[in-house]
């Protein structure tokens, strides 16, 4: 059975860890020039079982360089330790994730396959067997029921959760939760949002049934009616979700077919149009820009006032402009990259953008506050991941003050949409100029949305400089 736990990894403490080598072993050359690798298994490891009971790991390659040769041997070290830790996790008993999706999967073809139907009984009864050793349970011998023999000896109960969890009985959305999130593909903030609402769904629902078809539309009718949040906030969640339940469906821990396999479908917001429509945010107008700007300059928020004036000349996303680094900055020819570090979307990132007049003075500052390339211009104190957390908070309390009641009529990406505006209707900006600069793609048009290359710094820059905000001035 020693292959059926080939995938299995976890980092629980083992009996059979002493006497392995606490640093990685070296390579020695061989007559031919070549290398060999040699990994002494300890005596309790190959009594167990382990690599079928070998008292070596060995393994050769041809002749090459010693650092290739460390290479090589680095990576059948890391293989080694893996599959020693592996074979710890089956020893000790434990259900992590990867031996209850291997069980699974076994399980799964054994619906065709009867020698792996039988593989999968073997596998059950040896990992059952290990557990109850592993918790001191001895099922009670006058009960003929196997499961009742279990449940009524001390600890009985929590080995017949874990073993409803191997079975698929029930499912360990946490382990899973966090597991799903470490392979995703977003940003850090993304995936703190997905885990929050895959969290508050699991808390609000309970895990029973957590994603039959009833249940997620009771709770789907119970975000809309709630009335407390947006449409565009419901859709969020939602994609968390089905983020999530698709990962539970590809390790084999749902069945596509079952109860919990197709929750939603045919689940969409109502209203979307409406709702989105309600919750748009609008362009600054300039009156607004100066007060704002203005009262960051009398409240000597100087950071805050620089992140305006930013955003009034650039149209990037506050989170985009706590991401510039000195290196990113090219004084003598007044350009900038932005999204360097990452953007919301792919057209965001790595664009190479003219750096307007206005603001020039602002960047040389800040420029002068830097000692090294990777340093970011826009320093922040606090230990929130996210380096905009304090400047939100900040602009969020001042747009409340100066404007009571604007709620998301007009936000910090509100200096986005008056960029846009005043490029195109005040200046004639060409469209893909301004799409260039603030990192937007065109989806519609085939030739310029596909094929066209980027503008260039100079070709953008003439409108940038005409851009004027009525009553701004940097002082």
């Amino acid at each position: 059975m020693a292959n059926a736990f080939s995938r299995i990894v976890s980092r629980s403490s083992s009996p059979y860890t002493v006497g392995m080598p606490k640093i990685q072993p070296k390579p020695t050359r061989t007559a031919n020039g070549g290398w060999q690798l040699r990994i002494m298994v300890p005596k309790a490891l190959r009594e167990a079982g382990f690599l079928e009971g070998q008292h070596e790991f060995r393994r050769t390659r041809g002749p090459c360089s010693k650092a290739q040769a460390d290479a090589w041997a680095a990576g059948l070290y890391a293989g080694f330790l893996q599959a020693r830790e592996r074979f710890e996790a089956v020893q000790s008993g434990a259900f992590t994730p990867e031996v209850i999706e291997d069980y699974q999967a076994l399980l799964r073809k054994g619906a065709y396959d009867w020698q792996a139907e039988e593989a999968a009984g073997a596998l059950f009864d040896e990992l059952v067997d290990r557990r109850l050793k592993a918790a001191g349970v001895t099922p009670a011998a006058n009960i003929s029921s196997p499961w009742k023999a279990i449940a009524t000896q001390p600890g009985g109960q929590a080995v017949l959760k874990d073993l409803d969890r191997l079975s698929g009985n029930t499912v360990d959305f946490d382990s899973q939760l966090e597991r799903w999130l470490t392979l995703l593909k977003v940003s850090e903030k993304t995936a703190r949002m997905y885990g929050h609402d895959v969290r508050a769904f699991l808390d609000e629902v309970g895990p029973e049934a957590a994603f039959s078809r009833t249940t997620v539309v009771a709770w789907h009718q119970g975000q809309l009616l709630g009335g407390s949040i947006t449409a565009k906030t419901i859709d969020r969640k939602l994609t968390a979700l089905k983020g999530f339940h698709k990962h539970l469906l590809e390790v084999g821990l749902l069945d596509p077919d079952g109860p919990m396999g197709r929750p939603f479908e045919g689940l969409v917001t109502k209203n979307k149009r409406a709702a989105k429509a309600s919750t748009d945010t609008r362009a600054w107008a300039d009156a607004e820009v100066t007060a704002l700007y203005t009262a960051a300059k009398t409240k000597k928020n100087s950071q805050l006032a620089d992140v305006i004036a930013l955003a009034m000349f650039t149209g990037a996303r506050i989170e985009a402009l706590f991401k510039l680094r000195a290196q990113d900055i090219d004084l003598q020819a007044q350009t900038m990259v932005l999204g360097a570090s990452g953007d919301k979307t792919e057209a965001g990132r790595d664009r190479l953008v003219p750096i307007a007049q206005a603001i020039l003075p602002i960047i040389e500052r800040l420029m002068d506050g830097v000692d090294e390339p990777r340093d970011f211009l826009l320093k922040v104190s606090h230990r929130n991941p996210s380096r905009s957390h304090g400047a939100v908070k900040a602009f969020y309390r001042l747009k409340t003050e100066l404007f009571p009641g604007s709620q998301r009529e007009a936000t910090f990406h509100s200096f986005r949409q008056s960029l846009i505006t005043k490029l195109a209707n005040e200046v004639q900006a060409p469209e893909h100029f301004i799409a260039d600069l603030v990192g937007h793609e065109n989806r519609k048009a085939m030739t310029m949305g596909l094929y066209r290359g980027r503008s260039r710094p100079e070709e953008i820059r003439p409108y940038l400089d005409q851009l004027h905000y009525q009553g701004w001035s940097l002082h």
